[in-house]
Formats: C-alpha cells, structure tokens, sequence
C-alpha cells in the first residue's frame, strides 16, 4: 500500500529542493568566468526550475496541514458558539477578558498551522467558555 505524503515530509522536500537550487546558484556565481553565456542562462533557468518546485513543495505541506485542521473547525465553531453564549450571560468583565483571549490565541494558534497547538488552544477556548458559563450560573 503506498504511503502518503506528510506536512513535514513535504516540508523537507521543499527544503532539499531549495538547498539544490542554492548550490546552482552559488555553482554559476562561483563560475561565472568560465561559464558561456548560454551556461549561466541555462543555469538561471535551472536554478529558479527547482526554487518554483520548492516552493509548490511548501504549498503542498501548507494545503496538508489544512486538511489535517479541517476536523478541527467544527470544534472551533462549536467552541466560539459557546463563546458568544457565554459572553452574552456574563457578569463578570475578567470572564469576558479571558474568553476573549482565548480567541486571540485560538487564531495564533490557527496561524501556525500545527495541529498540537491548535488542538490545546481549541481545549483553551472551550474551558474559558466553561469557567464563563459557570460564573455566569452563580
């Protein structure tokens, strides 16, 4: 059965990729003297061949990390859902303040794109949420 290609092994890719696009680059520069003008042309070429290649590589870990994140949105929908609940049943401004930080830090976590962060930033959220309703019932 074939293995699927992870974030983090396309990730590496893109970094061997870029690292060979590189030592092209630093080839024909080292070179240049000796080089015909049509070598350092097809060099260039070569060079920016692999660095776009490196580059698709490092949207490919980018679209898997966001299909890996996509079971995640239903539990931030539900997690800002209660959020907004709570909020609104609030009498308590430090409640508001810590569910609002939660938030802020639910989207840090969602900009790094790592699943562990945004799994405990999602727990973070929906625990601020329940320390709001709590309150909000005494």
């Amino acid at each position: 059965m074939p293995e699927t290609l992870t974030a983090d092994q396309a990730n590496q890719l893109a970094a061997w990729y870029s690292g060979v696009a590189d030592a092209l680059g630093k080839y024909r520069s080292d070179n240049w003297c000796t080089l015909t003008e049509d070598q350092r042309e097809k060099l260039r070429v070569a060079r920016n061949n692999v660095r776009n290649q490196s580059t698709e590589l490092v949207k490919l870990a980018l679209r898997l990390r966001l299909d890996d994140l996509s079971g995640s949105l239903t539990r931030i929908k539900g997690a800002t859902d209660q959020m907004k609940t709570a909020i609104a049943n609030l009498h308590n401004v430090d409640r508001a303040i810590k569910i609002a930080t939660a938030l802020v830090t639910l989207a840090g976590a969602l900009s790094s794109l790592n699943p562990g962060t945004i799994a405990e930033a999602i727990g973070g959220a929906i625990n601020a949420t329940s320390d709001g309703q709590a309150a909000a019932n005494t």
